[in-house]
C-alpha cells in the first residue's frame, strides 16, 4: 500500500465501518490486507481521471458492512459469490459478472448473502467521471449493469487494469485513465441499448424475450405469429429494423454467446454444447462459431477455459 502519509487509508477506515459473521469488529486497511489492493497517493494520475484507489478484495466468511459517503465514485466487478446492497430504500442484489457504479457521496450497506465473494473494487475521481456519471446515475445513485459473457469486454479490461494498479508513474497513470475510460463508454452504450429496447413496441419486446431466454427451443415465424398475433413478415420486418439484425441473426447470436460461457465453464463436447444451445447439427454449429469468433469451438476452449 502506497499511502506513506497515511491520508486515504485513514479516510478510508473513517468510511467503512465492517462487522464480520463472528461479530469482531475490522477496519477496511484489515479486511483488504493479503489482496492485491493498492493506494495510489502520492502520485497523482491524470487529472481528467484519477485512481486513487482499487483492486481486488475476498471475503471468505460473510460480511456485512456500511459504508459512509466518499469523495470518489466506486466502480465495483463481482468475481465470485452474490451480495446485497442496500442503497437509501432501494436493495440492488449482486451476482458473478456483476458491474456496479456508485455516484461519490452515496451512503450504502452491503451484506454478503453466498460465500466467499470476490470483487474488483476501483475509486475514481476527475472530470471525466463526472461527464459519465451525469449520463449513467442521473436517475438513481447507481447503475448495475450484468457482463455475463466471457467474451464481453469488460472482462479484459479489468484484467489490463488490476496489473496496472501496482505501477507507479505518469505512463501508468495515463494508461489508467484510458482503460478507465474505456469500460464508462462500454457500460454507456450498454445503458442507451437498454433504453432503446424499453421503447420497442410489446411485440417486438416478446420476441426478444422468447430468443433471449428460450434460445434453446425451435422458434418459426410461424409460431410466433400464432402466439403473438401479428403476420411473420410483419414480424420480421418490425424486429430487422429495430434490433438491427433479422430474428434468425439475432437468436444465433444469443445462442452463441450461449456456447462460448458453455465452452468456458463446462466439459460438455462440442456437440453436447451445440445441442445445449439449440443447433443440433454438429457441422452447423462449428461454422456459425467459428463465422462469429474467428476459431472453432475447440480453439475457443482451449484459449479461453476457466
Amino acid at each position: 500500500m502506497n499511502d506513506p502519509t497515511g491520508t486515504l487509508t485513514s479516510l478510508f477506515n473513517q468510511s467503512y465501518t465492517f462487522q464480520s459473521v463472528s461479530g469482531k469488529n475490522t477496519s477496511f486497511t484489515q479486511s483488504v490486507s493479503g489482496t492485491p489492493f493498492f493506494f495510489r497517493s502520492g502520485h497523482p494520475d491524470c487529472s481528467a481521471l484519477s485512481v486513487p484507489a482499487g483492486g481486488q478484495i475476498d471475503y471468505s466468511v460473510p460480511v456485512h458492512f456500511r459504508q459512509a459517503p466518499l469523495p470518489y465514485a466506486g466502480l465495483f466487478f463481482i468475481l465470485e459469490g452474490h451480495g446485497s446492497l442496500l442503497v437509501g430504500e432501494e436493495s440492488v442484489t449482486l451476482a458473478r459478472h456483476d458491474a456496479l457504479l456508485l455516484a461519490p457521496g452515496t451512503d450504502c450497506s452491503f451484506s454478503t448473502t453466498h460465500t466467499p465473494f470476490s470483487y474488483y473494487a476501483f475509486y475514481l475521481q476527475g472530470s471525466v467521471i463526472c461527464d459519465y456519471l451525469s449520463l449513467l446515475c442521473s436517475k438513481m445513485p447507481y447503475l448495475k449493469q450484468s457482463c455475463d459473457d466471457v467474451c464481453h469486454p469488460i472482462h479484459r479490461l479489468f484484467l489490463h487494469i488490476i496489473k496496472q494498479l501496482a505501477c507507479q508513474g505518469k505512463e501508468s497513470s495515463l494508461y489508467l485513465s484510458t482503460l478507465f475510460q474505456m469500460v464508462l463508454s462500454i457500460l454507456l452504450d450498454a445503458s442507451r441499448d437498454a433504453q432503446k429496447a424499453a421503447l420497442l413496441p410489446p411485440h417486438v419486446i416478446r420476441m426478444k424475450e422468447i430468443y433471449d431466454f428460450d434460445y434453446a427451443a425451435s422458434h418459426s415465424l410461424a409460431s410466433l405469429e400464432a402466439e403473438l398475433g401479428i403476420s411473420k413478415y410483419r414480424l420480421c420486418r418490425d424486429f430487422s429494423q429495430l434490433i438491427g439484425m433479422s430474428p434468425v441473426q439475432y437468436l444465433n447470436q444469443v445462442r452463441l454467446s450461449h456456447a462460448r460461457h458453455l465452452l468456458c465453464t463446462t466439459n460438455l463436447t462440442i456437440r453436447e454444447v451445440g445441442i445445449s444451445v439449440g443447433i443440433e447439427n454438429t457441422t452447423h454449429f462449428i461454422n456459425l462459431f467459428k463465422k462469429s469468433a474467428g476459431i472453432t469451438p475447440l480453439q475457443f476452449r482451449q484459449t479461453y477455459k476457466l
